[in-house]
């Protein structure tokens, strides 16, 4: 049987009579929007969808003993990840059915910032790492944490195959329980104060910002993705995605929707 995230068996069941040919490859679709294959065919869907931020798929033999398994972080846009070797990577190009593509190149971990932050508001905390290279970087790892000493250096493990694409974004939930996905952290922010910093695998800083007191719903961070500058965004978040700040000088001033000729319909700002 293969699960879905679960490490329990018999989440769905391989149709007797499937089988693999030696050497061969066999494709097991993902899809919820899609029934499951309870009959031999050359469609597989085991009906679960796989999730992007955080997931997993296991393997069991037939009295429910875990043959194989893979686990992952946050993951990128039509790029699989897959056996290398005997190693699990970013893979260059999708190959379902075949082969695998080589490893794609990856970005260094050095260029990361950190981007965006919520500390206080009606949710959960969150904060949003910026990758602003042409490449793909490997955040697996890496270390987050909100605490500066020596001791905290090394408070949350980014997880194994955890990724972040070339001039993306990808948002950490700052909820103290790691166990709801390995795109949680086991820290939370303080809305009064407080700072987030990455390490790299060695543990050197990578990127530190410092907030103190933070407005009830508002985020803050870098302006432009990536800058110097911190600034606040009221009503204007964007975990996971570039930053913008709302048109605070700009408004509709008059406006004309029913007309006759020669007039026509218009808005001024």
């Amino acid at each position: 049987s293969l699960s879905i995230d679960s490490p329990e068996p018999g989440q769905w069941t391989f149709p007797a009579g499937t089988s693999i040919a030696g050497q061969g490859f066999l494709v097991v679709w993902c899809d919820s929007a899609m029934p499951a294959t309870l009959a031999g065919g050359p469609f597989l869907n085991t009906s679960h969808s796989i999730d992007g931020d955080s997931g997993a798929a296991y393997l069991f033999d037939a009295v429910g003993h875990l043959a194989n398994g893979v686990e992952f972080g946050p993951q990128l846009d039509n790029l699989s990840i897959g056996r290398v070797g005997s190693d699990w990577r970013l893979l260059s190009a999708i190959s379902p059915g075949s082969a695998n593509a080589s490893a794609t190149s990856l970005g260094a971990a050095s260029a990361l910032r950190l981007n965006e932050w919520m500390a206080s508001g009606t949710g959960d905390d969150w904060f949003e790492l910026y990758n602003p290279t042409a490449l793909p970087i490997d955040l697996g790892g890496l270390y987050l944490s909100d605490d500066l000493s020596q001791a905290g250096a090394t408070l949350h493990p980014i997880a194994p195959l955890s990724f972040v694409g070339p001039g993306q974004w990808v948002k950490f939930v700052a909820d103290g329980q790691p166990d709801a996905g390995r795109n949680h952290v086991n820290f939370s922010l303080d809305g009064d104060g407080d700072s987030i910093r990455l390490y790299s695998g060695i543990l050197a800083p990578i990127d530190t910002v410092y907030f103190g007191r933070q407005q009830f719903n508002v985020s803050e961070g870098r302006w432009p993705d990536g800058g110097t500058n911190m600034v606040a965004f009221p009503g204007s978040a964007s975990p996971g995605a570039s930053n913008y700040r709302l048109i605070e000088n700009v408004v509709f001033n008059e406006l004309l929707a029913h007309n006759a000729a020669p007039l026509e319909a218009a808005v001024e700002l």
